[in-house]
């Protein structure tokens, strides 16, 4: 069998599918990793400089072909092949800071690049948050993506198994927004009361909930004010609700990209995570409603918050308050 891992850029594929890669080369599989992000700039400057010199590399120092030269080098103890492919990396496309990344979409995008109308994209895969197994288990050390020491050994294929991932099911909804709310609120409580309960191991803790008698037409028309009739009462439970359904213009919490776009309508309930704040504090709510959830998100995350996160709650909700 030919296997082909497509790594966005250098080290990702090793570091987060390494054990995985390396499992299927030794069963004899012909294994390649196309990465995406590998071009060299010359006489690099601002934030592209800056993410060699922060790591100890010299101005003069080919940054991304001392990358590729690693990458290479330890998709060889795995057992694979590389190919680069000769795009720029973020710092090298016209973005001035970590927080630019984040910021918005620039010119030379992957749906640039490539010709992919944006309307297309119906899936954004995040990077594996850390290096994992080849069962699939992330490493303790190293975790990437999520900061939550609960979150760590985590897996999805675990939480299927260990009953942390919670699906039910409005059935018989009325098309209207106060029927569809009313039956996304009689979960609120029967969540919390579901495993497990401690906070600590609850952040794994997720229930969907689709809507099986409702057309999707009328889900996708229903759901965003829904959403926002029942989004306070949640989070003073220390809760979350998250709609997605095709065309969902919602943007992430840290990019424009409309993530809760998803293919299926349904709604996601979780627990307030320290990462939260700006879905609480989003413009187009009025300013008290922004000030209740903020409130409610400090009185049940405060503990969790590093200080940078807690100064930045409590300066939101001192200038939604003045």
């Amino acid at each position: 069998m030919r296997v082909l891992a497509v790594s966005p850029h250098l080290d990702d594929a090793a570091f987060s599918a390494g054990a995985t890669l390396a499992a299927l080369a030794d069963a004899g599989h012909e294994v390649t990793v196309v990465t995406c992000f590998t071009r060299s700039v010359p006489d690099p400057t601002g934030f592209a400089l800056a993410c060699q010199l922060d790591k100890g590399l010299p101005a003069d120092v080919d940054y991304m072909a001392l990358r590729r030269a690693e990458n290479t080098a330890a998709l060889a103890v795995l057992g694979a092949a590389p190919v680069d492919l000769d795009l720029p990396e973020a710092p090298h496309r016209g973005y001035g800071s970590a927080a630019d990344l984040f910021a918005g979409v620039h010119p030379g995008a992957v749906v640039e690049v490539t010709g992919i109308e944006r309307s297309d994209v119906r899936v954004v895969g995040l990077d594996t948050p850390g290096p994992a197994s080849a069962e699939g288990v992330i490493s303790s050390a190293g975790s990437t993506n999520f900061a939550h020491p609960a979150w760590r050994g985590f897996d999805v294929r675990g939480a299927l198994e260990g009953g942390t991932l919670w699906f039910g099911q409005v059935r018989g909804t009325p098309a209207t927004e106060e029927g569809v709310a009313a039956g996304i609120d009689e979960f609120r409580e029967p969540f919390v009361g579901l495993w497990p309960q401690n906070r600590t191991s609850g952040v794994q803790k997720a229930l969907i909930v689709t809507f099986p008698d409702l057309a999707v037409e009328q889900a996708c028309a229903l759901l965003g004010g829904v959403a926002r009739r029942v989004k306070l009462a949640f989070v003073e439970d220390g809760l979350l609700p998250g709609p997605a359904y095709p065309g969902n213009p919602t943007p992430s919490a840290h990019s424009n990209f409309p993530s809760m776009a998803g293919p299926v309508p349904l709604v996601a309930i979780r627990l307030l995570f320290d990462t939260d704040l700006n879905f609480l504090n989003r413009p187009y709510d009025p300013p008290e409603l922004r000030a209740r959830m903020v409130s409610s998100f400090l009185r049940h995350v405060g503990p969790e918050l590093s200080p940078p996160r807690r100064e930045a709650a409590e300066t939101a909700l001192s200038g939604l308050t003045v």
